[in-house]
């Protein structure tokens, strides 16, 4: 399961707890296909906004890493490190 159906299956299981019930495992499987799709887009939207600080520092490392490069620096050891951040980052938003 991605890091969004975790998000959408917590958010559907929250709305649902509203009403009185009790988490639901699979409730995803359940849904509507119009209820998935919001429950997904909110999850989305919550991930993005957490992930956020996240993606800054990963582009400010990258930024530094480039500029040492453009000054003519060999910079292996901040290449690596931004690169396995970034590749850290992709692999979560892509749900590896």
């Amino acid at each position: 399961m991605t890091a969004i159906e975790k998000a959408a299956a917590a958010i559907a299981n929250a709305r649902n707890c509203r009403n009185g019930s009790i988490p639901i495992d699979g409730i995803l499987e359940l849904l509507s296909p119009k209820l998935r799709t919001e429950a997904t887009e909110d999850a989305r939207a919550v991930l993005v906004a957490v992930r956020h600080e996240d993606l800054l520092k990963a582009l400010v490392a990258a930024a530094h890493a480039l500029r040492s490069y453009q000054y003519g620096n060999a910079a292996p050891a901040l290449a690596e490190g931004t690169a396995v951040l970034i590749e850290a980052l992709v692999a979560d938003a892509e749900g590896k």
